[in-house]
């Protein structure tokens, strides 16, 4: 159980088992609800986030160190998932470089902010 899941818990509790007035009664109410609204949101962006993870290692391999001191990242021939972003009417793919589709996703990003 969360820290959200039991605050809400033991805030029910104490409303329903204590006279509480119609005010403090909506108030709790209130604060129950964000709690647990909160919380699927957080479970929602945790989902999101393993998605890109998940993609990311899919498009740039996993780093292997073998006592190196600088990572080794999986051979191109072994990666799975290659990405495309729009260029000039045409697709162009995305480097499979270690922090290339992230830069490339906050670049669609801001250009799609900036009706681009």
């Amino acid at each position: 159980m969360s820290k959200a899941q039991r605050c809400a818990s033991v805030m029910r509790r104490y409303r329903d088992s204590y006279d509480v007035g119609g005010v403090q009664r909506g108030c709790f109410d209130a604060t129950i609800h964000e709690l647990e609204r909160q919380e699927q949101e957080i479970l929602e962006l945790r989902k999101d986030a393993a998605r890109y993870r998940w993609l990311r290692i899919q498009h740039e391999g996993e780093p292997h160190y073998d006592g190196a001191l600088w990572p080794d990242f999986t051979d191109s021939t072994e990666i799975s998932f290659c990405v495309f972003m729009p260029v000039n009417d045409m697709l162009e793919p995305i480097g499979c470089i270690p922090g290339e589709l992230d830069e490339s996703v906050d670049a669609a990003m801001i250009a799609a902010q900036e009706g681009k």
